[in-house]
């Protein structure tokens, strides 16, 4: 056995030992982080020995946060938090988890101050950002929590001094973290924080150029951030010494790469599993299927509510027109022919010479109707990341007025969105990854299944659903195969004679984890598959809009347009086209 080999086996054994649970599974990937399943260590410096003191301490680090860290019972309070948040949260948690972890095993606690040294040059390296102020924190609450700090440490922490939010001082200084309910308070304070700062299109620029303008640090600090040093007791050590310019130049993303650690963790859901042959799922366990009411935190919804009604505000002259024009050829369309030879009605003028003759009362006629309320109709709306911006806008305006204006005519709609809840494999490839990586694993990612408007239900119940739809923190990657799959099984069990399922979407089905680890076209040709099988099946109508895509490549019905701008009336005529087409009658 090789020495590498040797020490990973003592690394998993040391890893269960400080975690408390022998029983614990241990994996290895790129990225190291904690998931429900269990720790996953980074594999990038086991080839180096020289790396082997830095892996360690990772790993204890890990340990000390999965045994000490309340990550459920946080994760459940904050699971649809941003992402910004969720980093610097975790961040903080698990300088709380080491400082009990260095109390107990009193051996790990030089290998984390090197870990910390080696992280302290990376962040050195690095414009001033929101990650620079939260490991700033996590150093002071190390301290606050009786955990040694270097020097060095602490010069770093003088010299973020400038850099540092007033908000995010303030709140850290009043924070407690003693309980879980204090924690999930101080958490939800500085949730607010972030999310207000993150609104501000250049805030993470705004340091370094703010550095730029002051010139010296030292005595401008006073007048920019707040005093983060105020409770440290080794302050002392500070006084006197040089504090020069501690951050290269250098623009890049470096940053941040810390603050990845416990990024997957989210909730467990469950999907039924696929049963096209050919097409495998490596999980349903974290699938989800979900109203967006019940998605949407409710903290959330007055923004995007008030988006919305701007955005249909500005287009009130397309909507109103749209609804007009749909309503006015829909109902003209329903009309089939005329029912001759009728005792009442609307007088026959071919029967004239009948009456003349022979006085028959059999010269009326009626017009025949189409059935329009024995039918249902699916919009199934990509919600990929590359949907983000005007093509979702218009695809919710669209789907707000058709189901509008359908519903006068007695015409049930369904609107549902398909795309994922993660990026790059979320919680399904740290399975994979946990149980040895297997080979041809299929579908890596965990699919989130939205249903918008559910055909039974009346508009007036579900009309702040398509404002939702504009929810940022939606929009991911797109698996279209079992997008599709899902709404033809939804559509199949409504009770009317005639289905029509749309589909909009902008582009071909792109996961990152899925594509990576299987055969190129994987996804695609699952779509491609799924396509050509509803396409046989007589008992519904499936038509396809490509925005920018050419979606004809796939459906047999289908339009591609250019510009987003004209989605509505293309979705428009493409209705009034199908209402056109003669039905059989009895």
């Amino acid at each position: 056995m090789s020495s590498g080999q040797k020490f990973k086996e003592s690394l998993v054994k040391t890893t269960r030992a400080i975690s408390g649970d022998e029983t614990l599974k241990v994996g290895f990937d790129k990225h190291a982080s904690i998931t429900p399943q269990g720790i996953i260590l980074s594999d990038v410096e086991l080839e180096n020995p020289k790396h082997w003191p830095l892996v360690e301490a990772k790993a204890n680090r890990l340990a000390f946060s999965y045994r000490y860290g309340e990550n459920n019972q946080l994760i459940s309070a904050f699971e649809k938090a941003e992402q910004n948040f969720l980093n610097a949260m975790f961040v903080l948690e698990m300088a709380l988890a080491e400082s009990k972890g260095v109390r107990v095993f009193k051996g790990a606690e030089k290998a984390m101050q090197i870990l910390h040294e080696s992280e302290l040059d990376l962040f050195l390296q690095n414009p001033p950002t929101l990650a620079h102020q939260t490991f700033a924190l996590s150093l002071l609450l190390r301290e606050r929590q009786g955990e040694s700090i270097t020097p060095t440490q602490l010069k770093f922490c003088k010299q973020m001094q400038p850099f540092m939010d007033a908000e995010i001082v303030e709140w850290f200084h009043k924070s407690s973290f003693k309980t879980l309910d204090e924690k999930i308070n101080s958490y939800q304070n500085l949730q607010s924080i972030i999310k207000r700062l993150n609104q501000q299109q250049n805030y993470e620029n705004k340091a370094a150029e703010q550095q730029l303008e002051q010139g010296d640090l030292v005595e401008d600090a006073s007048q920019s951030g707040g005093d983060i040093l105020g409770e440290s007791t080794q302050l002392k050590q500070l006084e006197g010494e040089d504090i020069a310019k501690p951050f290269d130049d250098q623009q890049n993303d470096a940053g941040h790469t810390l603050l990845d650690t416990n990024q997957y963790l989210q909730k467990f859901y469950y999907q039924p599993k696929s049963d096209m042959e050919g097409y495998k799922i490596y999980t349903t366990e974290f699938d989800e299927e979900v109203e967006i009411n019940n998605w949407v935190a409710d903290h959330e919804k007055p923004a995007l509510q008030t988006k919305y009604k701007n955005l249909a505000q500005q287009h009130k002259g397309l909507a109103r027109k749209l609804s007009v024009v749909l309503q006015r050829k829909l109902m003209s369309s329903l009309r089939e022919g005329w029912l001759l030879d009728q005792e009442e009605g609307v007088l026959d003028m071919a029967k004239l010479p009948s009456i003349i003759s022979s006085q028959s009362v059999d010269v009326f006629k009626s017009a025949r109707h189409k059935n329009v309320m024995d039918t249902t109709i699916t919009l199934l709306v990509d919600n990929s990341g590359s949907m983000r911006g005007k093509p979702i806008e218009m695809a919710a305006l669209t789907a707000d007025v058709l189901t509008r204006t359908f519903e006068k005519c007695g015409v049930k709609v369904e609107v549902l969105g398909y795309t994922t809840k993660s990026w790059k494999g979320g919680e399904s490839r740290l399975k994979w990854v946990m149980d040895g990586r297997p080979e041809k694993p299929g579908r890596l990612n965990e699919i989130l299944h939205i249903i918008y408007k559910p055909a039974h239900k009346a508009y007036k119940k579900c009309e702040h659903a398509f404002g939702y739809m504009l929810a940022d923190d939606l929009l991911k990657e797109n698996i279209d195969g079992e997008g599709l799959k899902w709404a033809v099984s939804r559509l199949k069990k409504r009770p009317q004679t005639r289905k029509i399922l749309f589909v909009i979407s902008d582009g071909a089905p792109v996961d990152y984890a899925t594509d990576r680890h299987n055969k190129n076209g994987y996804l695609d040709q699952h779509l491609k598959e799924v396509i050509s099988q509803v396409e046989r099946d007589k008992t519904l109508e499936l038509h396809a809009i490509g925005i920018g895509h050419d979606v004809d490549a796939y459906y047999q019905n289908a339009v591609v347009i250019e510009n987003v701008e004209s989605l509505a009336e293309t979705l428009l005529s493409e209705m009034v086209k199908l209402f056109d087409k003669p039905l059989n009658t009895k």
